[in-house]
């Protein structure tokens, strides 16, 4: 597969980098850009902490495969992985609800129409 490959089947399109990097084309008021802004910071603080659960979560899966452990000793941390990815899918989901209330119709339009046409490239958030 091609890096990147994989975007093209995530179960959740990336419609944040696309709005963030087409804010002007998609005329984003003032309150629009504080409310993302804000939306953001709140991301970012509380990401540093749910990203390193999933590094250690898939570490020690994979470690415990490698090092031939038994099925008891993996069930734990696969259901640790699969809630993790089962987190990370629903963070995808509020993100997209959350563009989907704030954005008017016309900028929800113009953002989705952005994601089908760059969405299959390297980079769906380029101009």
């Amino acid at each position: 597969m091609r890096k990147g490959g994989w975007m093209r089947n995530a179960p959740v399109p990336m419609l944040m980098p696309i709005v963030w990097r087409h804010a002007v084309d998609l005329k984003l008021t003032p309150a629009q850009e504080t409310d993302l802004k804000n939306w953001r910071a709140q991301q970012l603080k509380e990401m540093p902490t749910w990203r390193q659960n999933m590094q250690v979560h898939n570490a020690a899966l994979r470690d415990a495969l490698l090092n031939g452990e038994s099925g008891s000793a993996i069930v734990p941390l696969r259901e640790a992985v699969l809630k993790d990815h089962a987190t990370m899918l629903e963070h995808g989901i509020q993100q997209v609800n959350y563009l989907h209330k704030i954005l008017t119709p016309v900028q929800w339009q113009k953002a989705t129409a952005l994601y089908k046409e760059i969405g299959g490239r390297r980079g769906p958030w380029s101009k």
